[in-house]
């Protein structure tokens, strides 16, 4: 987390919460909107994510996209901007082929 970023989203009006803190992402979510929860969320971060609190300098692969599932409400959405990949050859990807309308 880059502290000047937050900086600059402060400056133009926007709520900000950093991760490097030890409260956790819900209770940073619940001091500005009064509960722990979001109508939505976007994990703008992938892959390159690091922990929390005291983890907030060891890479932890997709602790972002867990943490906002856990913080978005039932039926909200998530927005994830991007593709999350791993190096495990164990990953396996679908691919739908759907018929054409002719």
């Amino acid at each position: 987390m880059i502290p000047e970023h937050l900086t600059q989203a402060r400056s133009f009006g926007c709520e900000t919460v950093d991760l490097r803190k030890d409260a956790s992402l819900a209770e940073q979510i619940a001091q500005i909107t009064g509960e722990p929860l979001v109508d939505s969320a976007i994990d703008c971060v992938g892959f390159e994510a690091r922990g929390h609190g005291s983890a907030a300098s060891v890479e932890q692969p997709a602790t972002l996209l867990n943490s906002i599932m856990e913080i978005t409400r039932a039926g909200g959405s998530l927005g994830i901007p991007g593709l999350y990949v791993t190096g495990d050859p164990a990953t396996r990807i679908l691919i739908v082929v759907l018929p054409r309308n002719s």
